[in-house]
Protein backbone atom coordinates (compact mmCIF):
# COMPACT_ATOMS: atom_id res chain seq x y z
CA UNK A 1 0.00 0.00 0.00
CA UNK A 2 2.91 2.38 0.55
CA UNK A 3 3.64 2.47 -3.21
CA UNK A 4 0.25 3.93 -4.13
CA UNK A 5 0.75 7.31 -2.38
CA UNK A 6 4.23 7.63 -3.91
CA UNK A 7 2.82 6.80 -7.33
CA UNK A 8 0.04 9.36 -6.90
CA UNK A 9 2.57 12.03 -5.92
CA UNK A 10 4.72 11.18 -8.93
CA UNK A 11 1.75 11.46 -11.32
CA UNK A 12 0.67 14.77 -9.77
CA UNK A 13 4.20 16.14 -10.02
CA UNK A 14 4.48 15.12 -13.69
CA UNK A 15 1.10 16.67 -14.49
CA UNK A 16 1.98 19.96 -12.85
CA UNK A 17 5.33 20.08 -14.64
CA UNK A 18 3.64 19.38 -17.97
CA UNK A 19 1.16 22.20 -17.31
CA UNK A 20 3.96 24.61 -16.45
CA UNK A 21 5.90 23.67 -19.61
CA UNK A 22 2.75 24.14 -21.73
CA UNK A 23 2.04 27.55 -20.18
CA UNK A 24 5.61 28.69 -20.76
CA UNK A 25 5.55 27.49 -24.38
CA UNK A 26 2.28 29.33 -25.01
CA UNK A 27 3.64 32.54 -23.48
CA UNK A 28 6.79 32.23 -25.58
CA UNK A 29 4.74 31.76 -28.75
CA UNK A 30 2.67 34.86 -27.96
CA UNK A 31 5.82 36.90 -27.42
CA UNK A 32 7.34 35.72 -30.70
CA UNK A 33 4.21 36.35 -32.77
CA UNK A 34 3.15 39.49 -30.95
CA UNK A 35 -0.30 38.10 -30.22
CA UNK A 36 -2.24 38.08 -27.02
CA UNK A 37 -5.22 35.79 -26.66
CA UNK A 38 -7.06 38.53 -24.74
CA UNK A 39 -6.78 40.84 -27.71
CA UNK A 40 -8.02 38.13 -30.05
CA UNK A 41 -11.06 37.54 -27.88
CA UNK A 42 -11.81 41.27 -28.00
CA UNK A 43 -11.58 41.22 -31.79
CA UNK A 44 -14.12 38.41 -31.99
CA UNK A 45 -16.43 40.21 -29.58
CA UNK A 46 -16.16 43.29 -31.82
CA UNK A 47 -17.09 41.21 -34.85
CA UNK A 48 -20.17 39.89 -33.06
CA UNK A 49 -21.22 43.43 -32.20
CA UNK A 50 -20.75 44.55 -35.82
CA UNK A 51 -22.82 41.60 -37.05
CA UNK A 52 -25.60 42.52 -34.61
CA UNK A 53 -25.53 46.19 -35.69
CA UNK A 54 -25.68 45.23 -39.38
CA UNK A 55 -28.61 42.88 -38.78
CA UNK A 56 -30.43 45.61 -36.83
CA UNK A 57 -29.84 48.15 -39.60
CA UNK A 58 -31.11 45.73 -42.25
CA UNK A 59 -34.23 44.89 -40.21
CA UNK A 60 -35.10 48.61 -40.00
CA UNK A 61 -35.29 48.88 -43.79
CA UNK A 62 -38.77 47.92 -45.04
CA UNK A 63 -37.52 47.07 -48.54
CA UNK A 64 -35.15 44.31 -47.41
CA UNK A 65 -36.23 40.94 -46.06
CA UNK A 66 -33.48 40.86 -43.45
CA UNK A 67 -34.24 37.29 -42.37
CA UNK A 68 -33.17 36.12 -45.83
CA UNK A 69 -29.80 37.89 -45.58
CA UNK A 70 -26.88 36.15 -43.89
CA UNK A 71 -24.34 38.39 -42.17
CA UNK A 72 -20.86 37.17 -41.23
CA UNK A 73 -18.08 39.38 -39.91
CA UNK A 74 -14.34 38.78 -39.59
CA UNK A 75 -12.01 41.55 -38.45
CA UNK A 76 -14.54 44.18 -39.51
CA UNK A 77 -15.03 42.70 -42.99
CA UNK A 78 -18.68 41.82 -43.55
CA UNK A 79 -19.96 39.13 -45.91
CA UNK A 80 -23.59 39.41 -46.98
CA UNK A 81 -25.08 36.20 -48.38
CA UNK A 82 -28.48 34.81 -49.24
CA UNK A 83 -31.28 35.77 -51.57
CA UNK A 84 -33.09 39.05 -52.23
CA UNK A 85 -35.88 39.89 -54.63
CA UNK A 86 -33.92 42.13 -57.00
CA UNK A 87 -30.50 43.71 -57.63
CA UNK A 88 -31.61 47.00 -56.04
CA UNK A 89 -32.17 45.26 -52.71
CA UNK A 90 -28.72 43.68 -52.93
CA UNK A 91 -27.13 47.09 -53.56
CA UNK A 92 -29.18 48.73 -50.81
CA UNK A 93 -28.20 46.03 -48.29
CA UNK A 94 -24.52 46.61 -49.09
CA UNK A 95 -24.92 50.39 -48.75
CA UNK A 96 -26.67 50.05 -45.38
CA UNK A 97 -23.96 47.65 -44.20
CA UNK A 98 -21.14 49.97 -45.27
CA UNK A 99 -22.59 52.76 -43.10
CA UNK A 100 -22.47 50.68 -39.91
CA UNK A 101 -19.75 51.77 -37.52
CA UNK A 102 -16.87 49.30 -37.37
CA UNK A 103 -17.39 47.86 -40.86
CA UNK A 104 -14.14 48.07 -42.81
CA UNK A 105 -15.36 46.46 -46.04
CA UNK A 106 -18.41 44.71 -47.49
CA UNK A 107 -18.39 41.62 -49.70
CA UNK A 108 -21.81 41.38 -51.27
CA UNK A 109 -22.64 37.81 -52.21
CA UNK A 110 -26.40 38.37 -52.26
CA UNK A 111 -28.22 36.72 -55.16
CA UNK A 112 -31.18 38.47 -56.78
CA UNK A 113 -33.84 35.87 -57.57
CA UNK A 114 -36.18 38.30 -59.34
CA UNK A 115 -35.84 40.80 -62.12
CA UNK A 116 -35.23 44.48 -61.95
CA UNK A 117 -32.76 47.02 -63.26
CA UNK A 118 -29.13 46.11 -62.68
Amino acid sequence: MKRIPGFVILVALCASMAGAVHAQAEKSAQTQTGTDSGKQTGAYAGDSAITAKVRAALVKDPDIKALDVGVDTYKGEVLLSGFVENPQQARKAAEITARVRGVTSVKNALVAIGGGDS
